[in-house]
C-alpha cells in the first residue's frame, strides 16, 4: 500500500516509492524458501513445474489489467498518447518494461507523461528474477555437488556485494536509468534469499521478536516519509526499508507475542494483503486514465473513490480470476508444458491485439491547428534519431535539404536547437540549403569547462569531438545554435560562472567564424513556470488557458552576451514571438507553442521560421 498512496499523494508520503524495495525482498525471501526446501528433499529444482506455477499465479491477473487498459485507453486517451502507452503495454506484457523505461530514459518520478503501464516495471523486474535465479542455484549446486549450501552461501553473497556496488555507483551517476535496471535490484532479493538459506530454520527469542519487529517497522515508515525524488535509489538510500524488511521477516520466523501478532492479523490489514497483487496491478491504470475519462486533473477526494474502485477491482480479480485460475485443477494436474503454452499464446494473442489498437493510430500532423495531444507529442526529430544520448560522445551528424547546395547551414547545440528541425527543413528547401545538424541531450555547443559526472565528461568529449569533426570537413556559410539556459546539469558551479560561460561559447565558435562562418546564438525560448507546466501537464484536451508571467519564465543566456562584440557572431532574440510585454501564453493564433514544458512544438517551430529568417536576414545584413 505504500506505493499506492505514494501514486495517489505523492507530496504527503515521499517516500513511498520504497515500497517497492519492501517487495523485492519480501519476494527474494519467499520464493529462495520454496526453492531451498526443493532442493534439500530433492537436490533438484523443477524448473518448468516452478514457472508454470508462477505463470498461474501471475499472468492470468495481469493480462485482464493489461487487456482492460488497453480498451479504455483506446475509447477515452487521444490517439498520440494512446500510441505512446500501448508500446509499454506490448513490454509489459512480455515482462521487459523496465528495460523499456530505462533505455527511453524515464523518469519514475516525472509529474507527467506516466503511461498507465509503467507500474508494470517492477513486476518486470520481479518475473526475470524468478527466470534467472532457479538457474543460478542449479548451476551452482550442480559444479559443487558435495558443497551445494556452501556454494549458495558463495552465490548469494556475491549477488548482493556486486550488485548493490554497481547500485552505489551507477544511481550516482544516472539515477534515473538505474532505478529501472534489474542488475542494480539483484541484492535487495538476495537479502531475502540470505535469510531464507542461513535463518529459515532457526529462529529470535519470544523476547527479542517483538523490539526486532518494531524496529523494522520504523524503519520502513521512516523511509516512508524521509526520502524522496532525490534519495539516490536503489543505491545506500535503500539499505533503510530493505534492512527494516529484513528485520520484520526475520523476527517473524519464530512467532511473535499474541499482543504483536493481533496487530499484524487485523482483518482488514489480512485483507488488503491478500488482494495486494490486484491493488498494485489495478491501482496506476485507475489513477492514469481517470483524467482522460474525466476530461480534467481528479481532486483529492476524487483520489479517495479511486483508492476504493482500485479495493473493489482488485478484490473482484481475486476471487473470479487469480484464485480460479491458480488453482484449476485442468492446468494443476496437468504437465506443466500445458500451463506455459497456454500463457505463451495468451501473451501472443494480447499483444497482436494491442498492436492492432496502436497501428489504427494516426501519425501525421496534417495543419498547423494541432490538438493538444499532438502538440504534446509534437518534436522536431521523431524518435531522438539525430540526438547524441546524455552520457554517449560520439557526434551524430544528419543532413536534410540539397546536400549539393552551395550555401551550407549547420544547426547545432542541445535539444533546445533541435526544437527548431522542423522550421529549418522548410527553410533548406524554400532556399536550397545543406542542411546539417547536430545536437546532444543537455550539452551546449561549448568548450566551457564541466563537472566529472558522466553528462559532463560525456559533454566535453562530444564537444572535442565536434571541433574534430568541423575542422576536417568542409565550412559552413551560417552556423545557428541554441541551448537550454536553465540546465547546469554538466556544468560547474563558480562564483565567476557567466563570464566562464562566455568564454566557453566563443572558443566554440571561433574555429567557424575562422573558417567564414557567421554564428548566430538564438536566444532561449520561455520556459514553463511550475504553475504553468502543471496547467499544461493536468490538461486533457485544452490547454489554451495555460500561461505564465514574461520575467519568470526567461532566464539568462549567455549565449547572447558572448555574440555581442564578437566579430562574426551575431545574437538573436525571438521572445516575443512567444511572449508578449508581460506574459508568456501556451498558445498563439490557436497553435500550441509548446510541446513539453521548455521545448517548442515542431508545428509552432515550423510556423515562425519564415519571420525567423527575415530577421536573420536583416541581421546579416541582406534584408
Amino acid at each position: 500500500m505504500m506505493v499506492v498512496i505514494f501514486h495517489l499523494f505523492p507530496s504527503r508520503l515521499t517516500g513511498g516509492f520504497a515500497g517497492v524495495d519492501v517487495f523485492f525482498v519480501i519476494s527474494g525471501f519467499l520464493i529462495s524458501s520454496s526453492l531451498f526446501g526443493e532442493l534439500a528433499a530433492s537436490g533438484r529444482i523443477r524448473l518448468a513445474k516452478f514457472w508454470a506455477k508462477r505463470m498461474r499465479r501471475l499472468l492470468p491477473a495481469a493480462f485482464v489489467v493489461i487487456a482492460a487498459t488497453a480498451i479504455l485507453s483506446a475509447i477515452f486517451v487521444p490517439p498520440f498518447t494512446r500510441a505512446e502507452f500501448l508500446a509499454e503495454g506490448f513490454a509489459s506484457i512480455f515482462y521487459y518494461e523496465n528495460w523499456s523505461l530505462a533505455l527511453s530514459s524515464a523518469d519514475y518520478f516525472a509529474d507527467s507523461n506516466a503511461s498507465p503501464f509503467q507500474h508494470f516495471w517492477s513486476l518486470a523486474v520481479e518475473e526475470q528474477f524468478y527466470l534467472v535465479w532457479p538457474l543460478a542455484l542449479l548451476v551452482v549446486t550442480w559444479i559443487a555437488r558435495t558443497k551445494s549450501k556452501a556454494a549458495i552461501t558463495v552465490l548469494i553473497a556475491v549477488s548482493a556485494l556486486v550488485s548493490f556496488g554497481f547500485a552505489v555507483a551507477l544511481t550516482a551517476l544516472d539515477p534515473g536509468a538505474s532505478y529501472f535496471n534489474s542488475f542494480l535490484r539483484v541484492w535487495q532479493f538476495a537479502v531475502g534469499a540470505a535469510i531464507a538459506h542461513v535463518l529459515a530454520k532457526k529462529s529470535l527469542s519470544i523476547k527479542v521478536s517483538p523490539a526486532i519487529s518494531i524496529l523494522g517497522l520504523a524503519l520502513i515508515v521512516v523511509s516512508a516519509f524521509y526520502f524522496d525524488a532525490g534519495s539516490g535509489f536503489p543505491g545506500v538510500a535503500a539499505l533503510l526499508p530493505v534492512i527494516g524488511t529484513a528485520l520484520v521477516i526475520v523476527a517473524g520466523l519464530g512467532g511473535l507475542p499474541s499482543g504483536l501478532t493481533r496487530v499484524y492479523e487485523f482483518k482488514p490489514f489480512q485483507f488488503l494483503g491478500d488482494i495486494s497483487y490486484s491493488i498494485y496491478l489495478w491501482h496506476w491504470p485507475v489513477i492514469v486514465l481517470a483524467p482522460f475519462i474525466i476530461n480534467r486533473a481528479t481532486t483529492s477526494i476524487e483520489k479517495l473513490l479511486l483508492l476504493a474502485i482500485s479495493i473493489a477491482l482488485a478484490w473482484a480479480t481475486k476471487r473470479f480470476i487469480e484464485d480460479p485460475a491458480r488453482t484449476s485443477r485442468m492446468f494443476v494436474a496437468a504437465k506443466p508444458r500445458l500451463t506455459i503454452i497456454t500463457a505463451l499464446i495468451s501473451s501472443v494473442v494480447l499483444a497482436v491485439s494491442l498492436t492492432a489498437v496502436s497501428a489504427a493510430t494516426p501519425k501525421v500532423i496534417e495543419n498547423n491547428i494541432i490538438s493538444l495531444d499532438q502538440a504534446k507529442h509534437d518534436a522536431a526529430d521523431i524518435g531522438s534519431q539525430c540526438m547524441t544520448k546524455a552520457e554517449a560522445s560520439e557526434v551524430i551528424w544528419c543532413n536534410f535539404g540539397n546536400q549539393k547546395a552551395a550555401y551550407r547551414v549547420l544547426l547545432i547545440g542541445d535539444s533546445h536547437a533541435a526544437t527548431h528541425l522542423s522550421g529549418f527543413k522548410e527553410l533548406a528547401i524554400k532556399h536550397d540549403w545543406a542542411l546539417t545538424l547536430a545536437y546532444k541531450a543537455g550539452c551546449s555547443f561549448s568548450l566551457v569547462e564541466r563537472n566529472s559526472t558522466a553528462r559532463g565528461t560525456s559533454c566535453v568529449a562530444w564537444n572535442n569531438n565536434l571541433q574534430t569533426d568541423l575542422a576536417a570537413g568542409a565550412p559552413f556559410d551560417l552556423v545557428v545554435t541554441a541551448n537550454y539556459s536553465n540546465n547546469f546539469l554538466a556544468d560547474i558551479k563558480a562564483d565567476n560562472w557567466s563570464e566562464l560561460a562566455i568564454a566557453g561559447y566563443r572558443a566554440a565558435w571561433q574555429p567557424l567564424i575562422d573558417r567564414g562562418a557567421k554564428v548566430v546564438a538564438l536566444r532561449d525560448n520561455p520556459q514553463m513556470t511550475e504553475a504553468m507546466k502543471a496547467c499544461w501537464n493536468e490538461a486533457v484536451s485544452d490547454a489554451s488557458q495555460c500561461a505564465g508571467a514574461r520575467d519568470e519564465m526567461l532566464y539568462p543566456d549567455y549565449s547572447q552576451q558572448a555574440a555581442t562584440g564578437l566579430a562574426g557572431a551575431f545574437a538573436l532574440d525571438l521572445t516575443d514571438l512567444y511572449c508578449d510585454a508581460k506574459a508568456c501564453p501556451s498558445q498563439r493564433g490557436g497553435i500550441y507553442i509548446y510541446r513539453n514544458a521548455d521545448h517548442l512544438s515542431a508545428t509552432y517551430a515550423r510556423v515562425i521560421s519564415g519571420e525567423f529568417y527575415n530577421r536573420l536576414q536583416n541581421l546579416l545584413g541582406r534584408g
